[in-house]
Order: C-alpha cells, then structure tokens, then sequence
C-alpha cells in the first residue's frame, strides 16, 4: 500500500493507494473548497501539475440527489471530460450546496507527447465514500477504480 499527500490551494489531499484502486482522503474548510479540492486531487491522480501555455475554461452546473451523490456526480464529470476531450483542471471556482454545483473549471488539454499519464483512473466508486462537516471544516473520503 502507498500513501502520498499533498496540499493545493483548496485543501489537504492524502492518497492511499493498493493494486486495483486508490482511495483520497480530503479535508478543506467548506464544501466547495472540498470539492474543488477533489477535482484536483482527481487531476493529481491522473498526471503531474504542470504550467500549460494554453487554459481551457468550461462551465459547470450539476444536481443530485444528496452531498454524496453530488460529489460522485462531480468527479465522475471531470474523469468523462478527460477521458472524452482529454482536459485536465486544476483550478475550480465553485459554489456547492446540498444538491448542486455550479462554477467555472480551468485546465488544459492533455498531451500524452509532453506530459506522462500518472495513473489511469477507470472510474469514480461509492464504496466507503463519506463527506463530513464540522465546526472545523468538511471532510471526504472517495474511491476511485483503476
């Protein structure tokens, strides 16, 4: 088992990893710092950061049912964009409630002839997924399929 942790300008991001999947642990001071962190704790997961010459900005506005829902909803919006239009993001401006995001995502393309793929990630999962508040911030823990 590896673990890794980094922080990025929405919060503490901690990777526990095993053969067949990768866990995040997140902690941030709101929910939409927690969710920005782990969009890019998604893009950590999938390639280094790195300074692209050209951003690419995309607007965002989903629902779901509940906070955990939403967080699924959410990554699993970010690895089909990657995945389909091969665009990363590291930076989120955000504004999550109970049942919606909504904000503006900026990245850059990806291009496998100048950046390595760090880990493929097949797809976002509900095991032993929790997001937590508290008086002193929020936390999450997801699993991602590899």
């Amino acid at each position: 088992m590896k673990a890794a942790v980094t922080r990025c300008q929405y919060g503490l991001i901690r990777e526990i990893a095993t053969t067949a999947d990768t866990a995040l642990q997140i902690r941030a001071l709101s929910v939409s710092e927690l969710f920005a962190a782990a969009g890019w704790g998604l893009s950590w997961l999938l390639i280094d950061p790195v300074i692209a010459a050209e951003s690419v900005t995309r607007e965002v506005d989903l629902s779901a049912g509940d906070l955990e829902e939403l967080l699924v909803e959410w990554l699993t919006e970010l690895l089909y964009i990657f995945d389909v239009d091969h665009l990363v993001f590291f930076e989120f401006e955000l504004t999550v409630t109970e049942q919606r995001v909504v904000g503006c995502i900026r990245g850059f393309r990806f291009d496998p002839s100048r950046m390595a793929l760090k880990t493929a990630v097949k797809a976002v999962t509900w095991h032993a997924l929790s997001v937590r508040r508290s008086v002193r911030g929020c936390r999450a823990h997801i699993l991602f399929d590899l």
